[in-house]
């Protein structure tokens, strides 16, 4: 397991087929990790096993963020806690794309870091204005002691999220 507290950049990618460095030294992990070994870190979800999907990032259109990681993604998660974080101010990047046949509307959902709404009622088909298009949204500045919690309160259709990046700052 990683060592408590030394985690300072990180990125998780729902539904992924394996792990990835980028040049800028994010390491995303697939998360579950099914592409073989991966640093062994410490997540928690409700519900414990929420629905994941693979997509080929070859489907994707042009959009933002990393096609592969915006490609997966897990419908359905009301929260996650990732563990072992140096405590000190993070930049956040959550990305998205709609993947399924959805039209704007139809999947709406308030998210929250640390208990603070940092996208209200947010429609990812509407924001990215296509299917299989990635979205980044970012929050500056988000204090962590240790740990990060990410909520999704979905009030129309399921959450769904492709992944998240965590980047302390100071």
């Amino acid at each position: 397991p990683i060592k408590a507290g030394s985690i300072e950049r990180i990125g998780l990618n729902f539904g992924a087929p394996g792990d990835r460095k980028t040049r800028d030294g994010t390491l995303w992990l697939d998360y579950p990790s099914v592409g073989g070994p991966s640093p062994k870190i410490r997540i928690e979800t409700k519900p414990k096993q929420p629905t994941f999907h693979y997509r080929h990032s070859n489907w994707m259109k042009a959009g933002a963020g990393w096609p592969w990681v915006a490609a997966s993604a897990v419908e359905g998660l009301q929260e996650l806690t990732l563990h072992d974080l140096k405590p000190g101010r993070y930049t956040v990047r959550l990305h998205f794309a709609e993947i399924a046949n959805i039209n704007p509307g139809g999947r709406v959902q308030t998210i929250r870091l640390q208990g603070d709404a940092v996208l209200n009622r947010f429609d990812i088909r509407a924001e990215a204005k296509h299917r299989m298009t990635g979205i980044v949204r970012q929050s500056e500045n988000v204090k962590v002691d240790g740990t990060l919690t990410l909520i999704l309160e979905a009030s129309t259709g399921q959450s769904l999220i492709s992944g998240i990046e965590v980047i302390r700052v100071q």
